[in-house]
């Protein structure tokens, strides 16, 4: 669907869900509706940004799952080996799987805030093409970006808090080697994934 400079676009999740079931989007002209929308496939295609995707669609899971304790393993186990802890195993095994779960928890929330701006409904152009821009391509436009950064930094923050006052609680490794090990962690385990413009995936 092209962009209609005479109405306000919508392209938020709430409107996603709208198109897929056929239920007719918001009055006073709060979308347009053509044959294609931004994504570049009929209306009535069900689409979500991949960030979504990832926790709605239990096959991925398997790849996820995975491959997030493969690198938070990394990021530990180089983490440690930076800071010279003497029982890297023994700290690893005590560690890891903590690590591992609130990771998850951190990402969930972070995605739980990109979810809450996208259903925040503002008839104006700007916030919708803000919005579709946050879900699909964060590129295109210099606020989605800006504020897809600050979900990434907010998320950030999260693993580093969880991670030194939660995760590494049955170590024993200093105080100093867990603010370092918390911040590795927050720098490395951010979820940059947020950046991916999901339209890629579309077309």
């Amino acid at each position: 669907m092209p962009i209609c400079p005479a109405a306000p676009l919508r392209i938020s999740l709430l409107n996603l869900f709208r198109h897929a079931y056929g239920v007719p989007p918001s009055p006073k002209g709060k979308a347009t509706l053509g044959n294609h929308d931004p994504t570049g496939l009929p209306v009535g295609t069900v689409r979500f940004p991949l960030y979504l995707l990832i926790w709605i669609a239990p096959v991925l899971w398997l790849i996820v799952i995975p491959f997030n304790f493969i690198y938070d393993s990394l990021v530990v186990y180089f983490s440690f080996r930076k800071l010279k802890v003497s029982d890297i195993k023994s700290e690893y095994k005590n560690s890891i799987l903590r690590v591992f779960i609130m990771g998850f928890v951190a990402d969930f929330i972070g995605c739980l805030l990109m979810l809450g701006i996208d259903f925040i409904e503002l008839d104006v152009t700007w916030w919708s093409e803000l919005q579709f821009a946050m879900a699909f391509d964060p590129f295109r436009n210099v606020l989605a970006f800006m504020v897809v950064t600050l979900c990434i930094i907010f998320t950030a923050i999260l693993i580093y808090v969880f991670n030194y006052y939660f995760c590494f609680k049955k170590t024993s490794l200093s105080l100093s080697d867990i603010k370092k090990t918390s911040l590795y962690l927050a720098v490395f385990t951010a979820p940059y994934l947020l950046y991916l413009p999901s339209i890629w995936f579309y077309r």
